[in-house]
């Protein structure tokens, strides 16, 4: 697969699972410009639902620290021939940025409460937008190389959402009313539990400690006891 609607040419594959794969393509009607273009498995019937009433929503909510929704629709033509079968795809904002997961480990102290006040930012944006991110955790968030946080694209957390479908990381960071499925109950609570949960991960030696109240803060030395008795109030709030 080469070319999608005459419009959208394959680089390569990024990622593929059960419910979708998704691409690195080019998009020839837009001055060439990369996107992600995801591919959605035709049995996928709950997800393309939901995106057939909501996308366009999501196509509407615009923060400079959130990867774009850009376009929902059905294939007509894969390399020149209309295909027979209906199949859906969507599109968003192209990063090439390191997930934080694999950078978090080197960064000073500074950046990482500059990451930190970033995120705050985009939930209070969606919050008052009316939604709850509801995964946020280090395998949903991009770093650029100007330390300016991206949090993957809205659809795709809510494809993840209704799937059930998270990594073995986000599983620590996702607020038990999510992994209960006690739907009723998510509000913006759940992501202000795994705000918390992403401060002790980023700031301390104790996430994977159970019942901890007082953490072991890695850049210690930087801090003096007034900011650290803080620090352990917002997370114990939080969480």
């Amino acid at each position: 697969m080469k070319l999608i609607d005459n419009r959208y040419k394959v680089n390569r594959l990024v990622n593929e699972d059960t419910y979708s794969s998704t691409y690195e393509v080019v998009d020839l009607w837009d001055n060439d410009k990369k996107v992600f273009l995801k591919l959605y498995n035709a049995e996928n019937n709950s997800i393309i639902e939901h995106f057939i009433k909501n996308f366009f929503y999501y196509t509407q909510i615009k923060h400079r620290n959130l990867l774009l929704n850009k376009q929902f629709s059905i294939v007509k033509v894969i390399d020149g021939r209309k295909v027979q079968v209906k199949q859906y795809y969507s599109t968003s904002e192209f990063t090439d940025a390191s997930i934080l997961d694999n950078v978090y480990g080197n960064l000073p102290l500074k950046k990482k409460l500059h990451i930190i006040l970033q995120i705050c930012s985009v939930l209070d944006f969606l919050h008052h937008s009316g939604l709850v991110y509801k995964h946020l955790s280090p395998t949903n968030i991009f770093l650029t190389r100007n330390n300016i946080v991206k949090l993957k694209d809205i659809a795709s957390i809510q494809e993840n959402f209704i799937n059930a479908n998270y990594d073995n990381i986000t599983r620590f960071f996702i607020a038990p009313e999510i992994i209960f499925h006690q739907d009723q109950k998510v509000g913006e609570s759940a992501d202000k539990y795994s705000l918390g949960k992403l401060i002790v991960y980023l700031l301390t030696d104790s996430f994977f400690q159970p019942n901890v109240t007082k953490y072991d803060y890695k850049d210690i030395e930087e801090m003096n006891q007034e900011q650290i008795t803080f620090i352990n109030e917002v997370v114990n709030n939080l969480t």
